[in-house]
């Protein structure tokens, strides 16, 4: 089941800089840049630090999805995408005037940008451009107008695909100040505006499910229960009659089988439960769901 998860401009909520909601034509404008707080590089002519501004979609997660907006930025003006967001990295796609780049942007000793690929094409400012990030596991395809790239989601830490939330992002990439030229105010940069703002999510899909299990281990002679919860709400719910959890050893032998029993929902999440109590020798075991 298809659910745009962008219901409305107001589950946006403001990052850094100032946006400018306008419902009525569906559009995220980013009117307020702040300084970008790195380090200036040196010698001179210095470089002008960036302004930007960032914006968040509330209380939405995704995997696999589609994300698509149309941009529009001055000459100087750099749109961003960005996706997989989490507290030490995150995907994205940068939208210019010389191109887009795909990217990774990871939380090291300090922020580090690792561009994954590039387009060929250089891009009109001040003209529209339909911009469409679609995720399937670790394939992560983005379409610019007519060009389109696909990149690998994999990284050292993980062989699977990552969850996060969804943002828009907007700067004025740092230039070089010529001597006797007066730095830019970052707050009366260029706007750079988003519209027609979408996030498509199967709900249906395998990857809108979780398992989720005690990062500890259990004790042996107690409770033990792991949780199936959604990522985002699957308004027809699960088939109960044929949902069912399988508990097995390192050499695949099942050991225990159970349903999935409803919970309550928490925070919107929905929840099964698998309750594998009885199996009380200790050890490694490998806990599966099917529906």
């Amino acid at each position: 089941m298809l659910v745009d998860l962008l219901q409305s401009l107001e589950r946006f909520h403001q990052h850094i800089g100032t946006w400018a909601k306008e419902p009525a034509s569906n559009r995220l404008v980013a009117t307020g840049f702040v300084l970008v707080p790195e380090p200036v590089p040196q010698p001179l002519p210095v470089m002008h630090p960036a302004g930007h501004a960032e914006i968040h979609l509330h209380g939405a997660i995704g995997a696999d999805f589609t994300f698509r907006a149309t941009v529009r930025f001055p000459a100087g003006g750099d749109a961003h995408l960005q996706f997989r967001v989490n507290g030490d990295d995150r995907l994205g796609v940068s939208v210019q005037n010389t191109g887009f780049r795909i990217y990774r942007q990871v939380l090291k000793d300090t922020l580090v940008w690792e561009q994954l690929a590039a387009g060929s094409r250089t891009l009109a400012v001040d003209q529209p451009h339909q911009v469409s990030v679609v995720a399937t596991g670790p394939t992560v395809t983005v379409a610019v107008g007519a060009e389109s790239i696909a990149v690998s989601d994999i990284t050292l830490q993980t062989t699977l695909p990552r969850t996060g939330r969804f943002g828009l992002y907007a700067i004025h990439p740092a230039r070089r100040i010529q001597p006797g030229e007066a730095a830019r105010d970052p707050t009366q940069l260029a706007p750079i505006e988003f519209s027609d703002v979408h996030v498509l999510v199967d709900t249906s899909a395998f990857s809108n499910f979780a398992l989720v299990s005690s990062a500890g281990g259990y004790v042996a002679a107690g409770t033990k229960r792991a949780l199936v919860r959604t990522l985002t709400k699957h308004p027809l719910g699960i088939d109960l009659i044929h949902s069912t959890f399988a508990l097995l050893d390192t050499a695949h032998r099942t050991l225990a089988t159970g349903p999935l029993t409803a919970e309550s929902p928490t925070y919107g999440m929905q929840l099964w439960a698998a309750d594998f109590s009885d199996v009380r020798q200790p050890g490694t075991y490998i806990l599966r769901r099917t529906w």
